[in-house]
C-alpha cells in the first residue's frame, strides 16, 4: 500500500531545494489541509505554476522520478500512508501532527482497537531492572514502544519473550535495518509479529531531535 502523494511531495521537495525553498516550508503547506494530495497541489501552483517552473520537462520528471520511487519501495516491502488514510487504522486515528508514516511489517495490526495496545516510554539511562516492572505491570497487550536503548530495548525483549505482538517506532527511516545486538532482534521481529513506523523518508541521512520528541507523542496517543 503506497500513497503516491506523499512520494510525488517529496520528488517535488527535492526540486524545489535547489530552487533554494525550505523543506520545513513546504510541510507547513501541507500542515493546511486534510490531506496530502491537497497540500501538493498547492505546492506545485505556488511554486511550479506561479513562479514560472511549470515546464513539461519537470513535471515528467516528477511524475518518473516519482514512479521510480514507489517501485524501489515496493521492492523493500514498505507502506506509505498519507494522514488521510490514518482514520482507517483505529490505533493510528488519534495521531495528531504527522502528515505521513512509512511502514514495514503487518498493517491489519494497526487497525485493532486502541485499548488493546500499551505504549512504554522512558529513559534510555533506565536501570534493568525496569523489566521487572514491566512484568508486574504491563498487560500483555501489543507493545509499542521506541528503539532507543533503555525502556524502549526492554519494552520489546520482555513482548517477544512473551510472543506479544509490537510497534516499533525508530526515530530514523526504515531502509537500514540495526545490523547487531537486540535491536537487530527486535527490527526482525517486528517485521514477521509487528510493524515498523517511521516518519522519515527511506534512505534519507537525517536527523532531528525533535522528531524522537514528536515520536513519544505519537506513541502515547496510540
Amino acid at each position: 500500500m503506497i500513497n503516491k502523494d506523499v512520494i510525488n511531495f517529496f520528488v517535488m521537495s527535492s526540486l524545489l531545494k535547489e530552487r533554494g525553498v525550505s523543506f520545513n516550508n513546504l510541510v507547513r503547506v501541507i500542515k493546511e489541509y486534510d490531506d496530502v494530495q491537497e497540500g501538493s497541489n498547492d505546492i506545485l501552483k505556488k511554486y511550479f505554476f506561479a513562479q514560472s517552473l511549470f515546464e513539461t520537462s519537470y513535471i515528467e520528471k516528477i511524475k518518473e522520478k516519482t514512479d521510480e520511487i514507489c517501485k524501489g519501495l515496493e521492492k523493500m516491502n514498505i507502506h506509505v500512508l498519507g494522514k488521510e488514510e490514518f482514520k482507517n487504522f483505529k490505533s493510528l486515528s488519534n495521531i495528531k501532527d504527522a502528515n505521513w508514516f512509512f511502514i514495514k511489517g503487518n498493517l491489519e495490526i494497526l487497525k485493532r482497537e486502541q485499548d488493546e495496545f500499551v505504549s512504554i516510554v522512558g529513559s534510555r539511562k533506565t536501570p534493568t531492572s525496569y523489566i521487572k516492572w514491566i512484568e508486574n505491570n504491563v498487560p500483555k497487550k501489543t507493545i509499542v514502544s521506541g528503539l532507543a536503548n533503555g525502556a524502549d530495548v526492554y519494552g520489546h525483549e520482555w513482548a517477544m519473550k512473551n510472543n506479544l505482538d509490537i510497534v516499533v517506532f525508530p526515530g530514523t527511516d526504515l531502509a537500514k535495518a540495526p545490523k547487531t545486538g537486540i535491536k537487530n532482534k527486535i527490527w526482525e521481529y517486528a517485521i514477521k509479529k509487528g510493524v515498523i513506523i517511521s516518519d522519515v523518508f527511506p534512505g534519507i541521512s537525517f536527523f532531528d531531535k525533535n522528531g524522537f520528541l514528536r515520536r513519544n507523542k505519537w506513541m502515547a496517543q496510540m
